[in-house]
């Protein structure tokens, strides 16, 4: 077991590693050093000493091995903390479907090479991203009649509020855009939706769309950047309600 003090920076994403063989993690540490923002605050061969660890410190972000003695991954997935995204790591991918019912936001296998494990980090900063919209609607999730139901290709979805990223009119018809792109076309006017939608944050910022506030990233002269990355353009006439 290593640990290191976390350190005061907003901007780290701290991590443990839970691996009992030594030469992964020196693989492991290899690989995540290129990515300056990532702090590792502890090196664990023992998934039972991961988990009394996370209960004083919190990390960011698991990345797991499965296959370990005493107490495998999957018997720590049962326990750990589910707010916290967890990385599978392991060249057993007979593990792999069941851990999805955790809170596994990505699966690679052993020997790790570096264009997946690249994919991988993009994964993690875009479930942080939504973990942090999240937070920030904490208002939003407790008001009530905070979501609707929407069906896509014979399945009905329960919609909240707060997933909702944009909604964008073509013809008779709206796109309901949730953050992780999946979107809904509905029968109905952008001004009926946005009516719906006023009072949780969500403003017109051209005559076809209506953004949350909530979600938004960066406001540039004439076009708006929303956490997802998509970009939406910005009409005079909206601009003051921004």
């Amino acid at each position: 077991m290593n640990i290191k003090n976390p350190k005061k920076d907003d901007k780290k994403i701290n991590y443990i590693l839970v691996d009992d063989e030594i030469i992964y993690q020196i693989d492991f540490d290899y690989l995540i050093n290129k990515y300056k923002n990532f702090n590792g605050i502890g090196y664990f061969y023992d998934a039972q000493l991961a988990l009394d660890f996370i209960k004083n410190q919190k990390p960011d972000v698991i990345f797991l091995d499965m296959y370990m003695p005493k107490k495998d991954g999957m018997a720590f997935l049962a326990e750990v903390d589910p707010a916290i995204p967890v990385v599978v790591i392991s060249s057993y991918l007979g593990y792999a479907f069941h851990s999805y019912n955790y809170n596994v936001i990505d699966y690679i296998d052993k020997p790790i090479k570096t264009d997946r494990f690249n994919l991988t980090i993009n994964k993690i900063l875009k479930e942080l991203d939504r973990m942090d919209a999240y937070e920030s609607m904490k208002d939003i999730e407790n008001r009530p009649n905070n979501f609707f139901y929407l069906s896509k290709n014979s399945t009905d979805y329960k919609v909240y509020f707060g997933d909702v990223e944009a909604c964008v009119s073509e013809g008779n018809y709206v796109y309901i855009i949730r953050e992780d792109g999946i979107d809904f076309k509905i029968y109905l006017s952008l001004i009926k939706i946005h009516k719906i939608l006023e009072n949780f944050d969500f403003i017109q910022v051209n005559k076809n769309t209506i953004i949350s506030k909530l979600k938004i990233k960066e406001i540039k002269k004439d076009t708006i950047v929303l956490q997802s990355g998509r970009i939406y353009k910005i009409s005079e006439t909206y601009r003051d309600d921004l």
